[in-house]
């Protein structure tokens, strides 16, 4: 014969484990399980980081569909980057990651 399981398992002691059914009320999920996840939607916009000399100093909330020259300007039109431009002019801007990220390069002088 074999030894009975410890009480403190579940299934063991006489069924002590788990309650009878519609002790705790309904069960959590319909007799069909829980329901499927909603379908992926495209978002409208996006938010995407500007980078002046590999620090990040904006984020810029832009269609999702925007096309590299329309998020370069949006960028370069931004408050906070006019500001820290203070008039000078970028060497480079640079749209990568397929409009994920703007680095906009300038030199200190």
């Amino acid at each position: 014969p074999r030894p009975a399981p410890p009480p403190h398992l579940p299934g063991a002691g006489g069924g002590r484990g788990r309650p009878p059914p519609g002790l705790l009320g309904p069960p959590p999920h319909p007799a069909g399980g829980p329901a499927a996840p909603a379908a992926p939607t495209a978002e409208s916009t996006r938010e995407v980081p500007v980078q002046v000399n590999g620090k990040l100093r904006d984020k810029l909330l832009v269609p999702a569909h925007i096309a590299p020259a329309e998020l370069e300007a949006a960028a370069l039109a931004s408050p906070k980057i006019v500001a820290l431009l203070a008039g000078r002019t970028p060497d480079r801007v640079i749209v990568a990651g397929g409009v994920r990220l703007v680095n906009i390069v300038v030199r200190e002088a």
